[in-house]
């Protein structure tokens, strides 16, 4: 696994078959790996935040969510314009210059 090589994530290896076995704190740290990158971070930025000694993880995932909140109003926003395009191009509806860009 790439994050491996990189050193973000480390799991144990198996002895026996040299296996990647996922520990659940490697799992909680993969799914705030995720989460960051989902937020468009770069891995190198992801990886220096989680060394940081003064990570917070639940500041982390407060800071995520309201970024994918606002990331979810953006795009809905999104759709309702382009809702009132296709109704407009029907005919349907009208819109300012002003409401296409908004």
């Amino acid at each position: 696994m790439y994050y491996d090589e990189i050193g973000l994530l480390r799991p144990r290896r198996n002895a026996e078959n040299g296996y990647r076995e996922y520990s659940e704190g490697d799992l909680d740290k993969l799914q705030q790996i995720l989460f960051f990158k989902q937020c468009g971070f770069s891995l190198e930025r992801i990886k220096r935040l989680l060394s940081n000694p003064r990570f917070d993880r639940a500041r982390a995932f407060e800071l995520q969510k309201k970024h994918l909140i606002l990331e979810k109003e953006r795009i809905e926003a999104m759709l309702s314009t382009l809702e009132r395009t296709l109704k407009t191009l029907k005919g349907e509806d009208s819109m300012s210059q002003r409401e296409k860009f908004k």
